[in-house]
């Protein structure tokens, strides 16, 4: 048996070509085709996802994206880059288990918690943590 002869370059080219340089279609379908669409806030010259999409969703117009978000089944996530991409994607991505139980503990803390964010008001993420230690009689006296 031979071993794999290595593509040319030209038939790298037509490869990456017709992967990722289809016929425009929708915008869903546009990052369910490419799996991971990245984004950029910059925009010199443009943004990478209005540059990345206007050459593959039909009358795709900059800031479409950010528009039609809260409507498309996407997500905003980091892979090697920050980027848009389907949710089933993100399920990949950041694999989670199962949601554990909470044992009485657990449960205990959470009340602490929640009883002094009632009490104070909105609360920084910090001094939740050093409250949740606490006995849960002293949650009213702490600051």
């Amino acid at each position: 048996m031979s071993p794999l002869k290595a593509p040319s370059l030209g038939q790298l080219r037509r490869y990456a070509i017709t992967r990722s340089l289809f016929k425009a279609t929708s915008l869903p379908r546009a990052i369910a085709r490419l799996g991971f669409v990245q984004a950029d806030p910059m925009r010199a010259p443009a943004r990478a996802q209005d540059l990345i999409l206007a050459q593959r969703v039909e009358d795709y117009r900059a800031g479409e994206l950010e528009r039609r978000y809260p409507r498309l089944a996407i997500e905003e996530a980091f892979f090697v880059n920050y980027g848009f991409l389907p949710r089933q994607t993100l399920a990949l991505l950041h694999p989670r288990g199962a949601p554990r139980v909470w044992d009485a503990r657990m449960r205990a803390r959470a009340q602490e918690v929640l009883a002094f964010v009632r009490l104070h008001g909105p609360t920084h993420p910090r001094t939740c943590r050093r409250i949740s230690t606490m006995a849960a009689s002293d949650v009213g006296a702490a600051t």
